[in-house]
């Protein structure tokens, strides 16, 4: 393990999307104001790796998770 990384945790899929949720509708608003609109490509982003997650999880064989860790 390298010493730059620390914190790591895991999260659900259901738990990654609400946070994804959450963070689209502030990003959307900062968005609006400054005319950026690279946040709709990252929130796309994001929902291909929850859509990804959820059909592993549909097969009823896997139960995922994703990792995280701050550095």
């Amino acid at each position: 393990m390298d010493p730059d990384y620390y914190n790591y945790s895991w999260a659900s899929s259901e738990e990654i999307e609400s946070a994804v949720e959450l963070a689209y509708d502030v990003m959307q608003t900062q968005a609006d104001v400054k005319g950026n609109l690279r946040v709709l490509d990252e929130y796309l982003e994001w929902k291909g790796f929850i859509g990804y997650m959820k059909s592993m999880e549909s097969s009823m064989r896997y139960e995922c998770r994703a990792i995280y860790w701050f550095f």
